[in-house]
């Protein structure tokens, strides 16, 4: 749960019905390293970049449609596109805003 789903403590202490700081010391007396934040968001968007490259650029959906989708937000969209070398391209946009 904590390296493959990317779970915090306090989410992982919630589906087992333990405190988080129990599966903090469970976790520190096997040697798992602790994951930081930043490192936690990083390997969440490089799983999340095949699904939101096949929706965006094969069926040529738009941030926000993808966004629905996904319970994501546009600028996390945007993030993982450029975090792996993928210029997001603007769906529908050009002559909306007048």
């Amino acid at each position: 749960m904590y390296d493959e789903k990317l779970m915090t403590f306090q989410q992982i202490g919630d589906a087992l019905g333990i405190p988080w700081w129990d599966v903090k010391k469970i976790l520190r007396s096997h040697d798992v390293p602790p994951i930081s934040e930043a490192t936690r968001a990083r390997r969440r968007r490089q799983k999340d970049f095949e699904v939101i490259y096949q929706m965006h650029i094969t069926e040529q959906m738009t941030f926000v449609q993808i966004g629905q989708a996904l319970g994501r937000s546009a600028p996390y969209i945007r993030k993982v596109l450029e975090d792996n070398g993928v210029k997001p391209v603007n769906y529908g946009q050009i002559g909306r805003r007048r």
